[in-house]
């Protein structure tokens, strides 16, 4: 069942879409500083700012969208189609709700990692080390040593962790699914809560912005502590699971 899952999750044209929109919001997201109008700058600086530093980082604010199109809202489909029961049936629910929490989340993980892993080589490669013209912020990224010595590691730490942060929010579009009966607003959810903790959670603790979930060296700060980005993803995640058993249980009762 579980590879049955996971193929229809990656194998398809919703994780193609996924991907393409990805892809679409970081080059949005970087065009200003890769197609020529800033030529001073390292592949990283660039690619740092294309993932979540700059104004017009895109994928920084529509992951949640994003990383629930290929696979998030497949038990919604599937329960109002009928099939989930057919599933069940020959599966076993524990089978089946291992393969479906398994799959969304490898589907929102790769639905945003593989487009930033594109992007991040494609900079690698046509605009190379460059010349810097950031300064490095000391008081914003993380690492700092790694970001010096190591600059193609550091970026693949930001790469798993963009990804990382689509199969969280894919986890919690599928909890919202469970709940609720409409699909398309039950994927829109997760966006909305980015956007609310952007602008009202942000106000009573900063760390609390699921938007600069993209932006990891705020969770290092004295103000967060170590590992609060991981504590936060934890949340999220937990949050989707028990959505989920809701509507499982209300399922089984009816």
């Amino acid at each position: 069942m579980l590879k049955k899952e996971l193929k229809r999750a990656v194998l398809s044209k919703t994780m193609l879409i996924a991907y393409a929109l990805s892809l679409l919001s970081l080059i949005i997201g970087g065009w200003d500083y890769v197609s020529g109008f800033v030529r001073n700058g390292t592949y990283l600086e660039k690619y740092l700012i294309s993932l979540a530093y700059g104004t017009a980082s895109l994928l920084a604010i529509l992951f949640p969208i994003i990383a629930c199109i290929p696979h998030g809202l497949s038990y919604r489909n599937e329960r109002d189609s009928g099939f989930y029961y057919l599933y069940v049936l020959k599966t076993g629910c524990r089978q089946y709700h291992k393969a479906k929490i398994i799959a969304v989340f490898v589907s929102g993980f790769l639905a945003i990692f593989a487009a930033c892993l594109t992007w991040y080589l494609y900079l690698i490669v046509f605009v190379g080390t460059g010349n810097t013209q950031f300064p490095l912020l000391y008081g914003i990224f993380f690492a700092e040593k790694l970001y010096e010595r190591q600059p193609f590691l550091y970026g693949m730490v930001y790469t798993f962790n963009a990804g990382l942060q689509g199969g969280v929010f894919a986890i919690l579009g599928l909890g919202c699914s469970a709940v609720i009966r409409n699909r398309y607003i039950a994927g829109l959810l997760p966006f909305a809560y980015c956007i609310f903790s952007a602008s009202v959670l942000e106000v009573y603790n900063q760390a609390f912005n699921a938007i600069t979930l993209f932006v990891i060296g705020q969770y290092f700060g004295g103000a967060v502590g170590y590992g609060g980005i991981l504590i936060y993803d934890l949340l999220l995640v937990l949050i989707g699971l028990v959505l989920y058993a809701i509507g499982e249980y209300h399922v089984h009762k009816n």
